[in-house]
């Protein structure tokens, strides 16, 4: 930056004594003004010639960009743009939009010494002289990207000679001028405190931050931001600060004028005299809040992914276990006369497999592994099929209002998900309020588009338009605590024997499995309301219905080869098989059914598979089966729906597919439907 001429010096007759005065006071300005930028390492600030040229850089900047003072100085600052925005003129367009509104702010991407890119949030305001001409522009850079923290203390000013006085104040007035632009516009809230903690300078950052005027803050106690949970911490601060430490990247909270809590990051040392003992201290605050939150957020849908994935392993085994029970039980029942008074004891088995492998469902809802039959619907439609019902759920005391929006869009889901959804949530909203209430159901068409979005960083979705379903009741609400684990399976706050807590986790998996989002919001003693949001559908798609011919009998003579590693279960299935007159081959895994294919000297009519297997799974072993022998039927089955075994790759849709568990007449009429069929053994 340019340098002004030197004043012409003092006049005869003029009180050298007022002169060094004004001169002292304007070096304890500067003296200021300089630790604060260098104690500033959060942002990289630095003051710019007309041309754009570097004429100062921070140790901030040196932190942020890797590039040195020396590496800096006298380049242009297009060196710290990638060559996209060079070419594109955005450089020379901020100064532009500095000198014409007296302020440029804005975010994007600015570059390292090593090339790589940084998001930055950048303020560049023009320098002005005492005669208001523009001398230079001061830029306030912050990476957004990744936090920084204070490093060392900037190098003492080099010692002041008194023939270099009138030039040194005249340094010392631009420092000034240039120090105090990166405050007043710095990101970040600055404070300046006395001897005693009372504060003697707040900057507009700080303001914004906390909601108080500097006005209403100059003279104040520093205490008067300090909630009661921190006191005994902030002590401790004090006492740390007046015996000269320096406090880099220290994390706490501070009390906003409203009462609300902040979470900041804040550094904080001693304003020191160059000649003299500490005269105060500069604190330094940036509010983390809002990342605090995207941080739980994100712990919280990483634990939810987690447990979904051992969900849906669980109901995996456990639908293997399922089949064996509901197998042996249903061979078992076919064997006892009517009468016989073993026939309630098994008809009891059958009955709590069935229960369980309702639990499973629910289990693969979670982990968005449930079979989905997809076709177009409104939101309206399943509620109002659902409203008798509904009213059947909830007790006298609670009062059903429903709001439905008649142009509510079409969206694209599972009906029976869809009702399995509203039913949850309205059992939940019923738990809720044991006293009564009222229990709301509403639709209505949402729009959300990019901006909105890139506004609200915690909102995990796309843009487009959504249909939106809301279910609100009046009861006993639910603590920050409770909100944070409602949607994770078996959490529950009802007494033992009360709820298996699976009903919200369930809704959570259906949603996400549909492509929407759920949003919860409550607080306690004033109810909830949970929101569900689908998009709108892009094209029709068919329910994937298949009919059934009862007629028939669905026994036979054919050869079935039957591919199962857990022997309990291989076993079950090939006596149910028998059972019904079928010729059965069995193997226990993927290498032995293809020796069996080769070695088989008769016609081998339909392959029993498992999908999930050791060292074959069910898809490749129908692949390879096809080979040897050319229009083999193939019928897959797994604890695993159709739906996630094609979405791991492991079968190709359009392959006949049976669920876990089954029972004995399930598996044969099923196997009886592919024989049947036209179908052609194509690889799975």
């Amino acid at each position: 930056m340019p340098h002004r001429k030197n004043p012409s010096p003092a006049r005869t007759g003029e009180n050298p004594g007022v002169a060094s005065n004004a001169l002292a006071s304007a070096r304890d300005d500067s003296e200021l003004h300089r630790l604060l930028v260098e104690s500033v390492q959060d942002c990289a600030i630095y003051a710019l010639d007309m041309a754009g040229n570097i004429v100062s850089w921070n140790a901030g900047a040196e932190r942020i960009t890797g590039l040195t003072a020396t590496e800096s100085l006298g380049r242009p600052f297009s060196i710290l743009f990638t060559e996209g925005d060079v070419r594109a003129g955005e450089p020379a367009r901020e100064l532009e939009i500095a000198m014409r509104d007296d302020a440029y702010e804005g975010e994007g991407w600015r570059l390292r010494k090593d090339d790589t890119r940084f998001w930055a949030h950048v303020v560049v305001r023009p320098l002005r002289d005492d005669r208001g001409e523009t001398i230079g522009f001061a830029s306030v850079t912050r990476d957004l990207t990744i936090p920084r923290t204070l490093t060392e203390r900037a190098r003492q000013l080099e010692a002041e000679s008194a023939a270099h006085r009138a030039a040194i104040e005249s340094e010392v007035r631009e420092s000034v001028s240039i120090l105090h632009a990166i405050v007043e516009n710095s990101p970040i809230a600055i404070v300046v405190l006395d001897n005693d903690l009372r504060i003697t300078r707040w900057n507009p950052s700080a303001e914004q931050m906390f909601g108080w005027s500097a006005d209403e803050m100059l003279g104040q106690p520093y205490a008067v931001v300090i909630p009661e949970e921190t006191v005994k911490e902030y002590l401790w601060l004090r006492d740390e600060l007046r015996r000269g430490k320096v406090l880099a990247g220290y994390e706490t909270q501070r009390r906003r004028s409203d009462g609300s809590l902040l979470d900041v990051v804040l550094s904080a040392a001693v304003l020191r005299d160059p000649n003299g003992p500490g005269r105060g201290f500069v604190v330094l605050m940036t509010d983390v809040t809002e990342r605090r939150k995207l941080e739980m957020q994100f712990r919280h849908a990483v634990k939810l992914g987690a447990v979904g994935q051992l969900a849906g392993g669980v109901a995996h085994d456990f639908n293997n276990l399922l089949t064996v029970i509901t197998s042996y039980s249903g061979l078992l029942l076919a064997q006892l006369e009517q009468g016989d008074p073993m026939r309630g004891d098994v008809e009891q088995i059958g009955g709590a497999a069935k229960r369980a492998a309702t639990v499973t469902r629910q289990l693969l809802a979670f982990s968005r592994q449930q079979m989905v039959r997809p076709q177009l619907l409104t939101l309206n439609e399943i509620v109002t099929g659902l409203e008798s019902l509904l009213r059947r759920l909830v007790r006298e005391n609670i009062e059903i209002v429903t709001s439905l929006d008649p142009d509510l869009g079409l969206v694209e889901a599972d009906p029976g998900q869809m009702e399995q959804v509203i039913a949850n949530l309205v059992v939940n909203a019923r738990d809720a309020m044991p006293e009564g209430g009222t229990l709301m159901i509403q639709t209505a068409n949402a729009v959300f588009d990019g901006a909105y979005i890139s506004r609200h960083r915690g909102v995990t979705m796309t843009p487009g338009q959504y249909a939106l379903l809301v279910v609100s009741d009046t009861g006993t609400g639910m603590t920050p605590e409770v909100q944070a684990r409602v949607f994770e399976p078996f959490y529950t706050t009802k007494a033992p024997g009360e709820g298996t807590g699976l009903g919200l986790a369930t809704v959570y998996g259906i949603v996400k499995q549909s492509g929407g989002f759920v949003w919860l919001y409550g607080e306690p003693g004033r109810g909830t309301t949970f929101k569900v949001y689908l998009p709108f559908a892009k094209e029709a798609t068919e329910p994937l219905a298949r009919g059934k011919d009862h007629a028939r009998d669905p026994g036979g003579s054919e050869t079935i080869l039957v591919v199962e590693d857990d022997a309990a279960l291989r076993a079950a299935a090939c006596r149910a098989i028998q059972a019904f007159g079928y010729h059965v081959l069995a193997a226990s895994n993927g290498r032995e059914a293809l020796e069996i294919c080769e070695q088989h000297d008769g016609r081998i009519h339909l392959i029993v598979t498992d999908v999930v297997m050791p060292e074959m799974s069910g898809g490749d072993l129908a692949r390879q089966v096809a080979e040897h022998r050319p229009g083999i039927k193939v019928l897959l089955m797994s604890g695993y729906t159709r739906d996630a075994t094609v979405r791991q790759g492991i079968v190709r849709d359009g392959r006949p597919f049976l669920d876990k568990p089954f029972t004995p007449d399930g598996l044969v009429e099923r196997i009886r439907e592919v024989l049947d069929s036209d179908m052609k053994g194509a690889s799975g």
